[in-house]
């Protein structure tokens, strides 16, 4: 292997960690309790921080319309740290990796679908709101 080549992969495997280690930041943050955080490449991701998912019985209080306060919380906390790994990675490379990022971006958005509903355009601007609220934690962190 070139030192090129060596190089570009450890840049690659940075990015990676960098994307992965704002997860876990942000699950610190938000109060959102995480497994482990691996940037041990699988068949489908590079790196991942496991976390609780939300359960059956919220999810399903979402479908008949009744999310508590403390429902819509836990929500979006989970939301913004599935947006901290873009953000994170963002400020170590300078660039958006919009491909790395499609799996957060779609559990985020199927999320704020389930707790929102409405129209795509009212998702869209929830989530931008909430992106907006990730990106400041993840700034503030110095």
């Amino acid at each position: 292997m070139t030192q090129a080549a060596r190089s570009s992969r450890l840049r690659k495997l940075e990015a990676v960690a960098f994307h992965e280690a704002s997860h876990a930041i942000a699950h610190c943050y938000f109060k959102v309790p995480f497994r482990k955080a691996t940037i041990r490449a699988r068949e489908d991701y590079l790196g991942i921080v496991e976390g609780r998912r939300l359960g059956p019985k919220l999810i399903g209080r979402f479908s008949i319309g009744f999310p508590t306060p403390h429902d819509r919380e836990r929500v979006e906390a989970v939301v913004m740290c599935l947006f901290a790994g873009k953000i994170g990675e963002h400020r170590f490379t300078g660039r958006w990796n919009h491909s790395g990022a499609r799996s957060d971006d779609e559990q985020a958005t199927d999320l704020l679908f389930r707790l929102a509903g409405g129209s795509e355009d009212e998702v869209a601007s929830y989530a931008k709101w909430l992106r907006v609220r990730a990106t400041e934690a993840i700034l503030s962190l110095k």
